[in-house]
């Protein structure tokens, strides 16, 4: 099986982020399992050979013009970057020979890459923005958080399937999105444990604060 992840930005070493990590590892298991793993970014895919392919939107005009005018009326959907990042990955999905592709609820970009690829887009929640937003924001960052909470709901009701790392937070969104999905599984992010490069109380520095 060929499979695809989107991930914000590649590779791990270079990114402090727990998506980049989440699929990383992942990587690490399909590959070890024998199947073939592409990275999409939104710039660049990384195939399992090592190669390093540039992306290039192949949008049609007149989905970048109201994308654009989205953009202006909704801020903080990043319907432009979403329609870009859609149409470049539906071309190398097909050329590649994917056969199903995971992306983070960020946006809804989850929903627009489902409406034109023909392969299952499963969504991976990582923590959508209704459940990070608890402080209090006005203006301009109010209508972008907003709008932002608005593309992620039609995203995940919208979703073929859906997984995330804890139960916990699967029924949250369960509860408040209410996904028609047929598939809705929590799946524990994966991880290699070393023994040598645990943490411990006693290798510990006392007089560091993590």
């Amino acid at each position: 099986m060929h499979v695809g992840f989107y991930s914000p930005s590649w590779p791990p070493e270079k990114s402090a982020n727990g998506i980049v990590t989440y699929v990383s590892q992942m990587q690490k298991y399909f590959l070890n399992a024998g199947h073939n793993v592409t990275i999409f970014t939104s710039s660049n895919l990384f195939l399992s050979t090592g190669a390093v392919l540039e992306m290039k939107s192949v949008a049609p005009l007149h989905r970048r013009i109201i994308s654009r005018f989205t953009d202006r009326i909704y801020p903080g959907s990043n319907a432009g970057i979403g329609i870009n990042l859609a149409y470049a990955i539906n071309e190398m999905v097909e050329k590649l020979e994917i056969d199903i592709l995971e992306i983070e609820e960020s946006f809804g970009w989850s929903n627009i890459l489902q409406s034109l690829l023909s392969v299952p887009v499963i969504t991976r929640l990582h923590g959508p923005h209704y459940l990070g937003s608890c402080e209090k924001e006005s203006g301009i960052e109010e209508k972008k958080s907003k709008n932002r909470k608005l593309s992620e709901y039609r995203a995940i009701q919208n979703s073929v399937a859906i997984t995330a790392p804890s139960s916990h937070l699967l029924s949250d969104v369960t509860r408040t999105y209410a996904p028609k999905a047929k598939w809705c599984k929590a799946i524990p992010n994966p991880i290699n444990i070393n023994d040598a490069a645990r943490w411990s109380i006693d290798r510990c520095d006392k007089n560091t604060i993590l």
